[in-house]
């Protein structure tokens, strides 16, 4: 499992690896290198582990759990071969940072090597290698209207739990207690939870609340968490949305909340082509605009001490809680690019960091969007 498909139901990988007559070990590898990136925090690591918990608890009944270790990728593989013959590795695309694109570069060189066969399966409606978007929305609503798939239920066709205890001795093994926190609790049973008070509750205030600094807390779905960790998939949540527009009075809403489910995957399929978004203007008039370095400014917003009332407190409210909507954190954006005058990538990071919901493709999209555009961006959730 990559850190971002943490969920059984409508996995496409997962699927296609019970599908296949070998037994599947299922793995969540903490890889020290990419949680020391510094887009990560704490917060997010609580939401895996909540997730691999939650996810543990829902394997009982099949007599098994995850492996779940810390390790670099190429050297966990290398050791676990030494008890299994490895044939087929099973993962989920990642659009992710460039730190995890290059380990994807040396772990597919370190599989070919090694004949092992890796199957990456499509995630969320992003197309991996596209090279123009004019059929992309077609491919996505096909994919979003495909049904869901299931995951075997068979206990046989896992590794055993007394075998994967054996085998886990041979690694450090994740600690997976949480302390308790202020942020939203992660895992898919929570995830359902604020998905049936969404739809059966606060939906009826999506449109009325969704601007709004202290009601969109309320009124929005809450789910980008759950979609950015993988925790649900975009597509049970938009089959939920259709379900709900057939039965309810509040189609309008629905309507929006479905196009945002649209927005979302868009701005990852345009970090998946243009990854440079990350570290630089994605609009090349302005690479050579000179934004001199200011520590005092960016030390005060981020302190939430810039004097602005609105901008401050949205940034000591994120830090807090991990999340404001998505006129706020277009705001905080565009305070600092243009009011202070400060790259984006002076705060892109610390903002990652903050953000319960850190998604790379989002998050740089509404970088360079409020970096540079100065335009709305409504692609969170």
């Amino acid at each position: 499992m990559v850190q971002e498909d943490l969920r059984m139901e409508d996995n496409e990988a997962l699927a296609a690896a019970l599908a296949s007559p070998l037994p599947t070990l299922l793995i969540y590898i903490y890889e020290p290198l990419i949680w020391a990136d510094k887009h990560y925090d704490n917060r997010h690591w609580n939401v895996v582990r909540e997730s691999l918990l939650d996810l543990n608890q829902s394997l009982i009944h099949l007599n098994t759990k995850i492996l779940s270790v810390t390790n670099e990728v190429i050297p966990f593989f290398t050791a676990i071969q030494e008890r299994f013959q490895i044939a087929e590795v099973y993962s989920t695309e990642e659009t992710g940072l460039q730190i995890t694109y290059e380990r994807d570069i040396e772990f597919a060189k370190y599989c070919k090597n090694r004949d092992i066969l890796w199957k990456e399966f499509q995630n969320n409606g992003v197309i991996r290698g596209l090279r123009n978007r004019d059929t992309w929305r077609k491919s996505w609503y096909d994919y979003m209207n495909a049904p869901i798939i299931s995951p075997s239920l068979n206990e046989e066709d896992y590794l055993s739990l007394g075998y994967i205890k054996i085998v886990e001795k041979t690694f450090q093994k994740l600690t997976l207690s949480v302390n308790k926190h202020n942020f939203q609790k992660g895992g898919r049973t929570e995830a359902l939870v604020w998905q049936h008070s969404f739809f059966n509750e606060r939906i009826e205030y999506y449109s009325q609340y969704i601007s709004k600094p202290e009601m969109a807390r309320y009124g929005c779905s809450r789910l980008s968490p759950y979609l950015a960790w993988g925790n649900l998939s975009i597509r049970e949540v938009f089959q939920r949305a259709k379900r709900f527009k057939t039965e309810s009075t509040h189609k309008k809403q629905a309507n929006a909340f479905m196009s945002r489910l649209r927005w979302q995957s868009h701005f990852i399929q345009k970090f998946e082509q243009e990854p440079r978004m990350e570290f630089e203007a994605i609009n090349r008039g302005f690479l050579d605009l000179e934004q001199p370095i200011n520590l005092d400014f960016i030390t005060a917003w981020k302190d939430g001490r810039t004097g602005y009332p609105l901008v401050d407190a949205s940034l000591r409210c994120v830090a807090q809680t991990g999340y404001i909507n998505f006129r706020m954190r277009s705001m905080v954006t565009s305070f600092l690019t243009h009011h202070l005058f400060q790259h984006f990538t002076t705060g892109s990071k610390w903002l990652a960091r903050q953000f319960l919901d850190f998604e790379p493709g989002i998050h740089y999209g509404q970088m360079q969007m409020q970096g540079f555009y100065r335009n709305q961006y409504r692609s969170y959730l």
